[in-house]
C-alpha cells in the first residue's frame, strides 16, 4: 500500500509497511538512478538495470516495461530519502521521504459493562496505535499511541454498526462489533 503526500520542498513523502513491497511512482524508461540519499544504489542505461548496494541486490526490482522502481520485502532500515532521476527523454529527479513502519496491531474488542440501558466497549491492541471508534461511517473516538479506547453504546443506538480501527500511516485493521 503507497500513501504519499508532498513535503517542504517538494519531496514526497511515502509509507511502507515492513515485509510488504512499495513502488516509486516516477519512471526511468531509458537511462537514470536510484538513489538512497547520496549513494547511488541502482542505474539504468539502455533499458539494463544495474543495482550497486549489496543490500538491495534480492529486494530491488526495475520493470522494463513501466519504468518503476519496487523494493520488496521492506525493513524499517530501508526507511529514508531516494531520488528517482532520469536522464533521458522525460529529464526529471524526484524525491521521496520513504518510511517504513510495522504493521498495524490487530485490535480486540471487549466488553467492559453492560447493562439494559448501555454497553461499555474496550478495543485495545498490543503495541500502540492510532485507535478509533467509527459508528456507521463517522469517527466517534480516536486516540493517538494508545493501547486501549472505551466506548459507550448507548439504548437508542444499538441499531447502528460500531468498529474499532488500529492505524499507523501504512495501514489500518478493523473489527467489527
Amino acid at each position: 500500500m503507497i500513501f504519499t503526500s508532498v513535503a517542504e520542498g517538494g519531496i514526497k513523502n511515502l509509507a511502507g509497511e515492513a515485509g510488504k513491497s512499495i513502488t516509486f511512482p516516477d519512471a526511468v524508461t531509458e537511462k537514470g538512478f536510484l538513489l538512497y540519499g547520496i549513494k547511488t544504489v541502482s542505474m539504468v542505461d539502455n533499458k539494463k538495470n544495474l543495482i550497486l548496494e549489496d543490500i538491495y541486490k534480492d529486494k530491488l526490482h526495475w520493470n522494463e516495461d513501466t519504468g518503476l522502481f519496487s523494493i520488496t520485502d521492506l525493513q524499517r532500515q530501508h526507511s529514508g530519502i531516494y531520488s528517482v532521476d532520469s536522464k533521458k527523454e522525460h529529464v526529471f529527479t524526484a524525491s521521496y521521504n520513504l518510511t517504513v513502519y510495522d504493521p498495524a496491531p490487530t485490535p480486540a474488542v471487549t466488553p467492559v459493562d453492560v447493562t439494559s440501558d448501555l454497553c461499555l466497549l474496550t478495543c485495545s491492541v498490543d503495541k500502540p496505535a492510532t485507535l478509533l471508534w467509527i459508528r456507521d461511517q463517522e469517527i466517534q473516538n480516536q486516540n493517538r499511541s494508545a493501547l486501549s479506547l472505551h466506548i459507550t453504546v448507548y439504548k437508542q443506538d444499538r441499531n447502528s454498526s460500531y468498529r474499532c480501527a488500529a492505524a499507523n500511516p501504512a495501514e489500518n485493521k478493523t473489527v467489527d462489533v
